[in-house]
């Protein structure tokens, strides 16, 4: 579940922000910055919860399915080798204590996760005269001790990922930015 929750903050933290400089950038005013935000913030922990239950589903149904398609095709080699897999897999969560994934929770987690992440770009907004500074000082913040430890559970380098979530996000609030700004 942890792992629900670094994936739906943040990406709950950069597309909004994005959003809020862009509108920024169109010279909006605060509310309206704050009402699509909103808007573009539960529309992304929408479509963030339904990938994420349709993947935790996927992968609960993966190995039998393949097991039924191999039986069909009279390859009982291949099935013995998903059902092994499968025991493999049952064994290791068991000792793990793990229980498998839960497509509903982790929808779940990932959507509110992603609102909670959204909340961070838009609340100086609410209030502030001249939130965008503000905005861009938190959630770039906030996004680089994310990434940091989204690239740890991944296993990725987690200073190199930090940077890079960072600098994602940075760019892409700056080029809708600019954009805004230059059509406005």
């Amino acid at each position: 579940m942890k792992l629900n929750v670094v994936i739906g903050m943040s990406d709950g933290l950069t597309v909004p922000f994005a959003l809020a400089a862009g509108l920024s950038g169109a010279l909006q005013p605060n509310s309206t910055v704050v009402t699509i935000g909103l808007a573009g913030t539960i529309a992304g922990a929408v479509i963030m919860a339904l990938g994420g239950y349709l993947t935790n589903k996927k992968e609960q149904a993966g190995n039998s399915n393949m097991a039924d398609i191999y039986r069909q095709l009279d390859l009982s080699e291949a099935v013995e080798d998903v059902e092994k897999e499968n025991e493999d897999w049952a064994q290791q969560t068991m000792q793990a204590e793990l229980p498998p994934p839960d497509p509903a929770a982790s929808a779940l987690v990932i959507g509110l996760s992603y609102i909670l992440g959204g909340l961070v770009p838009l609340a100086p907004f609410v209030f502030m005269n001249d939130p965008l500074p503000v905005s861009a000082v938190i959630t770039l913040t906030t996004i680089f001790i994310f990434s940091y430890f989204k690239s740890r559970i991944t296993g990725q380098q987690p200073w190199l990922g930090a940077l890079q979530g960072t600098l994602t996000a940075a760019l892409a609030a700056g080029a809708a930015f600019a954009v805004a700004y230059l059509f406005r």
